[in-house]
């Protein structure tokens, strides 16, 4: 069995690049629909091959929030069938932010016992969360860019669904970082 990991700021959602708009334009409109398609169809194949978490350092609230404003779809099917994890919620009493992430991965592998975990985000905090269970269980890390616009998302995400079944069903334990893609040719006319 293999258990999933999802973070949710700028992994799943483009938080940082939204927070700067204060309205959306048609183009960023139609952008969030394209992400919605590939992080709809990147969860749902997440969701055949392993039990599937989304897990922040922020609250459950903002991720219903921010996904019913920006990914009703996303939310959604998130709502329907993964559970949402804050572990600023569980830990911000007792521990310290570093701690957050790796105590609450650490009580994921506990109840679920896996064979292998993926963590798919952007953050140095899945990452060193992961690197912890090394030896528990076979660890796969997929570390995204830092702070990206919604195009840098959707290509990441797409990346992680063309490689997904080779990800999977990999034997080793695995850490890639992917690079921002290309910029983006602007055209004008």
């Amino acid at each position: 069995m293999t258990t999933i990991i999802f973070d949710w700021d700028d992994t799943i959602s483009p938080s940082t690049y939204l927070s700067n708009k204060t309205d959306l334009d048609n183009v960023t409109k139609y952008e969030l629909q394209l992400l919605e398609d590939i992080v709809v169809s990147l969860l749902l194949i997440a969701i055949r091959h392993g039990t599937v978490y989304i897990v922040t350092n922020a609250s459950t609230e903002w991720v219903i929030s921010s996904g019913s404003k920006y990914l009703p779809r996303v939310i959604n099917l998130i709502q329907e069938s993964i559970p949402i994890i804050s572990a600023r919620d569980r830990y911000e009493k007792s521990l310290p932010p570093i701690q957050w992430k790796p105590t609450t991965f650490r009580d994921i592998i506990k109840q679920t016992s896996p064979k292998s975990i993926i963590s798919i985000g952007d953050s140095q905090d899945e990452r060193l969360a992961m690197i912890r269970l090394k030896g528990q269980t076979q660890t796969k890390i997929i570390k995204l860019i830092d702070k990206p616009t919604i195009n840098q998302i959707r290509y990441e995400l797409r990346v992680i669904i063309k490689n997904f079944c080779w990800l999977h069903n990999q034997i080793s334990d695995l850490d890639f970082s992917l690079v921002p893609s290309p910029p983006e040719i602007k055209y004008s006319t």
